[in-house]
């Protein structure tokens, strides 16, 4: 495949990329909303509610801290696909978790999906095209900042239509397919 050829693709990839920051940007805003329905359904105090975004952010560490290790052998775009994919998969399990300790399951597996989607493309990003690797990073960030505010109008619109908790979370893995 010939330079030009390769830079064209890279391009499309890096605005999927963005499609991708703009939606895992929404599933970390969105929860806030939707707590006091998770907390409802599941019979959760504070303490236990607290206990997700600890969870969450446990599952994030990790993958920052362990995440370089694959990147440096397997081909980033590989696992951002990966990535991906098992985060929509488990965006739409959060939403049949039958029990709150599969819902801390699935929140920690959130957060290693959300972080390592992060530190992927962002790495990604800024390797294809060197010239111009500054305004693909911000602009990577932009569509994060964009996700991070339709996340809650997301949540709060659908709750408004009637839809519960659990169905919102689908709904946005369903909508993640789109990209995969």
């Amino acid at each position: 495949m010939n330079k030009n050829r390769q830079l064209m693709w890279s391009k499309i990839i890096i605005y999927y990329l963005f499609g991708i920051m703009f939606f895992f940007a929404i599933s970390s805003t969105m929860t806030g909303i939707l707590i006091p329905e998770m907390a409802k359904d599941y019979g959760l105090n504070n303490t236990q509610i607290g206990v997700i975004g600890s969870i969450q952010n446990i599952g994030g560490f990790i993958a920052m801290m362990l995440g370089g290790i694959l990147a440096d052998k397997i081909p980033k775009i590989k696992l951002i696909a990966i990535t991906f994919a098992v985060y929509t998969i488990v965006l739409c399990l959060v939403g049949i978790a039958p029990v709150y300790l599969i819902l801390l399951i699935l929140f920690f597996a959130l957060g290693i999906a959300n972080n390592y989607l992060s530190m992927l493309i962002s790495a990604y990003v800024s390797e294809v095209d060197q010239g111009k690797k500054d305004f693909y990073l911000n602009m990577s960030h932009a569509f994060f900042g964009l996700g991070s505010l339709a996340g809650p109008v997301y949540a709060t619109g659908a709750q408004q239509r009637g839809q519960t908790w659990n169905k919102v979370f689908v709904n946005l893995g369903v909508l993640c397919t789109a990209i995969i």
